[in-house]
């Protein structure tokens, strides 16, 4: 069964650090089927989505009980925050991102998430 679901990504917000641009922006995905799903998975995906953006991403993933996780992604030309309210099927993505396309980069990482979450809850038969 596939998930309604809503991404937003917000419109990034530029910082200037010395000669370089970097932008913050944020996606908050509702509807997201989080039911079967670890931190692991989310970090999979983004860092298929994100690595030709902000290059290698190293994770750092905190999980709690019963459900839920945060994640910090950091990379050389970015940081990536994830955090998960299963109970609420939502999530957010936060990339700062030294790219001039990161709002780009970000809501079609997004889209890929959302795709990947409900492969995983349907291989789980948790979907619906």
């Amino acid at each position: 069964m596939k998930h309604e679901s809503l991404a937003r990504v917000s419109r990034p917000y530029a910082v200037q650090r010395g000669s370089r641009a970097w932008s913050l922006a944020t996606a908050d995905l509702e509807g997201a089927p989080l039911d079967a799903v670890d931190g692991d998975v989310i970090a999979r995906s983004l860092e298929r989505t994100l690595t030709a953006c902000i290059g290698p991403i190293a994770w750092g993933v905190h999980r709690f009980e019963p459900r839920g996780a945060s994640l910090v992604g950091v990379a050389p030309r970015g940081r990536v925050i994830v955090h998960t309210w299963p109970e609420h099927a939502a999530l957010t993505v936060d990339l700062y991102a030294e790219h001039a396309r990161a709002e780009a980069a970000l809501a079609a990482s997004a889209d890929a998430l959302m795709a990947e979450l409900t492969r995983v809850q349907s291989r789980c038969g948790r979907a619906g």
